[in-house]
């Protein structure tokens, strides 16, 4: 089997191209002649094979190894010429260069056999990566395609990436879910071709790539999938980390804020346990964190403890574990953080219990972490429209006029994802707000970032809004 990629096989490259080029020379010339150029030779081999990676992933692998292939026929002339026979010199690098170039096909071809036998294998048996092949054709989307199509084939496949390729098939970039919600910070809508949100200068593998080497490009890089392309561009294969490599979701803890007491919904129960269609509206926030793996959970009750506790237990019948922070007055909507810190031993979620959403919480801890953020508040798109025509001045001067325009902007969506170390600033048995916590961390200059929510979100506030979502929530 040929022993492509790694340093090992670097070395061994390196040293075969020497010893030719030494054995070249002993037949023509001295040997100190053929030591130097093997010394030269094995140099200049060594850096083509360090800087021909990211030189490929700007230009494409074809052009280097087409320059490579030049570069021997150059070495080879000019050996030919120190020697003292330029008229051969020209011959020699043009056979020189045509060996080398068909090397190279076999070598790509070697590769091309290898990575398809690993992938074959790799379905019986997973290795430390997932093999790509299973999932590719389901990434592939075409550039113009309409954003919201792309964040679904984002949510229907394994891979969490969209792959965007043009007519020729050649890769043009990747779309993640962390790349959309930047782009809707940036004023990107859904309804926008993909490509306005697509990374477009994306991490690669080539087919030089062994399995270890695109699992420590991954790693080196922070990223999770790795296109793998061939000498044209062309995409061949998708790797993905191990899931064994990730910290698994449901090891983050969830705050779920349930002491309302639903009053302006006219009910006599606490407001968590109002109903949307048969189930409390509570209940479906929580099945709906089970189902994405999320089962570490705490919720803060005051107002109907009783009630809620009896209804949801210890949460085994929905296939999830709870445990439950009591208020003994108001904390306010962040008070509880502090009366919960024993359960909130890592980066962890807040939730408020009046909402129905779809958003993926996994994507808010993944988004917050890349961010680097110490508290990440999930915002959702309010779209105002105004009654009357906007008059924009300059001084006495109309400049402009809009009639009744549409204001957009980002509201609070009661979603947050914080670090530990957040929960030192709020004070213990007093009424603190998520707001008061949010500016408090700005004024010690922490990072606070926000996360934008596309999915179907909702708040119950008032009788409409429990109407509405029961006319529309997503089953």
């Amino acid at each position: 089997m040929l022993v492509t990629g790694g340093p090992q096989s670097r070395i061994l490259h390196t040293l075969f191209v020497a010893v030719v080029y030494a054995l070249a020379f002993v037949g023509s010339g001295s040997l100190t002649q053929a030591g130097i150029v093997a010394l030269v030779a094995g140099a200049a081999h060594l850096t083509a094979t360090g800087v021909a990676p990211a030189l490929a992933a700007r230009i494409g692998d074809v052009p280097v190894r087409l320059g490579r292939a030049v570069f021997v026929g150059i070495a080879v002339a000019a050996s030919a010429a120190w020697n003292g026979d330029p008229v051969p010199a020209v011959l020699r690098a043009l056979a020189a260069s045509l060996v080398w170039l068909f090397a190279q096909l076999l070598i790509v071809r070697a590769r091309l056999e290898s990575r398809q036998a690993r992938a074959m294998a790799s379905r019986a048996s997973p290795p430390v990566t997932i093999p790509g092949p299973i999932v590719l054709r389901d990434t592939i989307v075409a550039p113009d395609m309409p954003l919201q199509q792309a964040v679904g084939v984002i949510d229907r496949t394994p891979a969490r990436i969209a792959l965007v390729v043009g007519t020729d098939e050649r890769l043009l970039g990747t779309v993640t879910d962390g790349d959309v919600r930047r782009a809707i910070l940036g004023g990107v809508t859904l309804s926008d071709p993909v490509l306005r949100a697509m990374e477009s200068s994306p991490v690669v593998g080539h087919l030089d790539a062994e399995e270890d080497e695109l699992a420590d490009l991954m790693r080196e890089h922070g990223v999770r999938q790795i296109p793998v392309v061939d000498p044209f561009g062309r995409v061949v294969d998708l790797r993905l980390l191990d899931r064994l490599e990730r910290e698994a979701e449901d090891m983050t803890p969830v705050l779920v804020m349930a002491g309302g007491l639903g009053t302006r919904l006219g009910s006599i129960v606490p407001k968590a346990l109002v109903r949307v269609r048969r189930r409390p509206i509570l209940e479906i926030l929580l099945r709906e964190l089970g189902d994405q793996g999320f089962r570490r959970i705490v919720i803060s009750v005051g107002h109907g403890a009783e009630a809620i506790e009896s209804y949801f237990g210890d949460g085994s019948s929905l296939r999830i574990q709870i445990s439950y922070a009591r208020e003994d007055h108001p904390l306010g909507t962040a008070g509880a953080i502090r009366l919960a810190a024993p359960h909130l031993d890592r980066t962890f979620i807040v939730v408020n219990a009046d909402l129905l959403t779809r958003v993926n919480f996994a994507a808010l801890v993944d988004f917050h972490r890349r961010q680097g953020d110490d508290l990440t508040l999930g915002v959702t798109e309010s779209l105002y429209e105004l009654r009357y025509g906007l008059v924009e001045t300059d001084g006495t001067r109309v400049t402009a006029l809009r009639e009744k325009p549409s204001i957009r902007h980002f509201v609070n969506a009661g979603i947050y994802a914080l670090e530990p170390r957040l929960i030192d600033l709020v004070p213990a048995g007093e009424r603190y707000d998520m707001d008061t916590l949010i500016n408090e961390a700005l004024g010690r200059r922490l990072a606070v970032g926000c996360f934008p929510i596309h999915e179907y979100w909702t708040d119950i506030g008032v009788p409409a809004d429990l109407a509405r979502a029961a006319s529309d929530y997503p089953e």
